[in-house]
């Protein structure tokens, strides 16, 4: 396995929302049409990915995974590199590949509308973002997602349970899928012993669902949330309640399979100035609950932290800086939080052109202005640095 640059071909299948089969989350690499009553599995990953698995075989670099060494370059932590540290937990034949690791959205229903989100992961944005694509033209891309997809029960069933070691759960919302919990059901009927890990907002958590949970052998648990108080809900959604996400947190917190419990943080230009402030609130649920800083919101273009000027992002990592020093703050609370702050920190890390910048920020003004009007607030009462941003573009 000397020349395998990365093990994800040869144990892990994404299905990303839109019921599209990838290689891996990251690159886009699509590689079937969109999954249906007809699908097959064993063609779908056993069959059709056969190439790509023989470049890497070869010490090639395939082209779709250009981001992750994108990424690297400018000293962002990669997929690649993660799959890399726990390779040892799966079992490598390059012969014959197993589906392992399966990286699934079982649909885009959600109850939140995040800013930095859209039809493609969020039912909740489809009535919108029907408008919006004619408004703002940088919005056209979520075209093809302007409907509810759901993976259906019958490519489900054929998913072989025994055979998972790693499942990630991404959506929509997993809590309220209807497909999430269809395959929690049959993953619990057939004892299955694979590590099950969802990412959720938490907003949304039923008795149904809580006792699927209680029975799992080994649960971990992303909970997104990138602010508190009001810039959470700006963030999130006028339906996102952080004091139902302290409630749930609690509750799952005991969950006797629990081996892994985090905050994912997502680094865009509005919580620069206040995300610290979510190690204190979660230190106040539970100090078994991790601090992930995360992602660094790239995509969509116009919520790249970047964009905001240069002396305010200073400002920014400043603030953050003296607040870990001022108490003394775990290391547990601060997963990649260096890496962000490493970003933050280049006055322009992607090398963007100065028409590009421009253009960019010109959306993310009315981007931000949008938001103000249906989450009926102000950014600049939330955030007064947004305001010196405004007047600083």
């Amino acid at each position: 396995m000397k020349n395998i640059h990365c093990p994800i071909p040869y144990t892990c299948m994404t299905i990303i929302s839109g019921n599209e089969a990838k290689v891996c989350n990251v690159g886009h690499d699509i590689f079937s049409s969109k999954i249906d009553e007809n699908s097959n599995l064993q063609n779908l990953w056993y069959d059709n990915i056969k190439k790509k698995r023989q470049e890497y075989k070869n010490g090639a670099i395939p082209l779709y995974c250009k981001k992750c060494y994108e990424n690297e370059a400018i000293k962002i932590k990669s997929r690649r590199m993660r799959f890399l540290k726990f390779n040892k937990h799966f079992k490598f034949d390059e012969t014959e590949p197993t589906l392992q690791y399966l990286n699934i959205n079982f649909s885009n229903i959600c109850d939140l509308d995040c800013l930095m989100c859209s039809s493609q992961f969020s039912s909740k944005w489809i009535k919108n973002d029907k408008e919006l694509i004619n408004k703002f033209s940088f919005r056209s891309d979520v075209k093809p997602y302007l409907k509810i997809n759901k993976i259906p029960y019958s490519f489900i069933d054929q998913i072989k349970i025994n055979e998972l070691v790693f499942v990630e759960i991404k959506g929509g919302e997993p809590f309220i899928d209807p497909g999430f919990i269809y395959f929690l059901k049959r993953f619990i009927k057939e004892k299955g012993t694979g590590s099950i890990h969802v990412t959720t907002n938490l907003n949304n958590l039923n008795d149904e669902v809580k006792k699927y949970l209680s029975l799992l052998p080994r649960i971990s648990i992303d909970v997104s949330v990138d602010a508190v108080d009001d810039l959470y809900q700006y963030i999130r959604g006028n339906n996102a309640s952080i004091k139902k996400v302290k409630e749930n947190l609690k509750f799952i917190t005991n969950l006797k399979g629990l081996f892994s419990l985090r905050i994912n943080v997502a680094t865009t230009p509005y919580n620069l100035w206040d995300s610290y402030k979510i190690i204190n609130w979660s230190n106040n649920i539970s100090k078994k609950i991790m601090i992930n800083f995360c992602v660094i919101t790239t995509d969509p273009f116009y919520l790249n932290p970047s964009l905001i000027p240069y002396s305010l992002r200073r400002e920014a990592v400043n603030i953050v800086e003296n607040y870990i020093k001022k108490y003394n703050v775990e290391k547990k609370h601060m997963i990649d939080l260096k890496m962000i702050l490493n970003y933050l920190n280049i006055n322009n890390p992607k090398n963007l052109n100065k028409e590009h910048i421009q253009y960019s920020q010109k959306c993310f003004l009315e981007w931000t202005d949008y938001i103000d009007s249906i989450r009926y607030k102000n950014i600049d009462d939330i955030v007064p640095q947004i305001k010196k941003a405004k007047e600083m573009i």
